[in-house]
């Protein structure tokens, strides 16, 4: 049978045990969804600016197997500001766990927090999941907002980290995504792969990063190594769209160069 159980509430109504349990059921179901799912960012936590500051979007975690949720966008200018200011110095921004707090008879909130490690001791081994790196005394923080600012360094928030979760694996938030089918839709004499990429992230925010590695390996990009870091990896692979880019044009003007000389000799 396929059903859905659902609790009525009733203004003077008593709430059974029975009735609890369901409600506990019918929450469970949906956690169940992300079983399957590695820890990292499920949805949300996507910085953005809003009023010339930055911000981490609402959303959910799965953190040590657990499916946590943000419940509001929070001001990271706010959240750096215990932060050593006084020179710059490197950190990575982390949800991390945090104290259990009673809130009720019978009910109790596990939390997560958001933590800033100096990037020397950041253990990439930690259950603690990396949101973004930066550097600490700046005037005013910056997003990259093209595949341009990443190559010129045009930014001074770091977001390549392999930290949203897929279940496939872990890959990288959806604001990177978002700039690569922006770049790839610009890009001129595309090639097949390039459009099964835009096909998937049409259809999706974010793709695993398989996807990526598959695409720098089969065009031969001469740097490709299976233990690249985030960084690295979406470096190698806006390096290998701009070598295909590159071989397509010198493709693309040899066959007009063909057609030419057979056009020619029709006459």
């Amino acid at each position: 049978m396929i059903q859905k159980k659902i609790v009525e509430f009733n203004k003077g109504k008593i709430l059974t045990a029975s009735m609890l349990s369901q409600i506990q059921t019918n929450a469970e179901l949906v956690w169940r969804l992300y079983e399957t799912y590695p820890d990292g960012i499920i949805k949300g936590f996507t910085p953005f600016e809003k009023e010339n500051r930055i911000y981490i979007s609402k959303g959910l975690v799965k953190y040590d197997g657990t499916v946590y949720y943000l419940d509001e966008d929070v001001c990271f200018d706010e959240l750096i500001k215990d932060c050593d200011n006084s020179s710059e110095s490197e950190y990575v921004m982390v949800i991390s766990s945090d104290a259990t707090e009673r809130i009720a008879e019978s009910i109790y909130s596990r939390k997560l927090a958001f933590k800033f490690v100096r990037a020397n001791e950041y253990n990439s081994s930690s259950k603690d999941i990396p949101i973004l790196k930066f550097v600490s005394a700046r005037s005013k923080y910056t997003l990259f907002r093209s595949v341009d600012d990443l190559k010129k360094r045009n930014f001074n928030i770091d977001l390549f980290f392999l930290n949203y979760s897929l279940e496939t694996g872990n890959t990288f938030n959806p604001y990177v995504f978002n700039l690569l089918k922006l770049y790839l839709e610009e890009k001129s004499d595309k090639v097949e792969m390039d459009y099964s990429i835009l096909s998937m992230l049409y259809n999706n925010e974010a793709v695993s990063a398989d996807i990526l590695r598959m695409y720098i390996k089969r065009f031969g990009h001469s740097s490709y190594s299976d233990n690249l870091t985030g960084r690295e990896l979406l470096s190698a692979f806006i390096a290998t769209i701009d070598k295909v880019k590159e071989i397509r044009h010198e493709e693309v003007k040899a066959e007009n160069k063909i057609n030419s000389v057979s056009m020619g000799r029709s006459y």
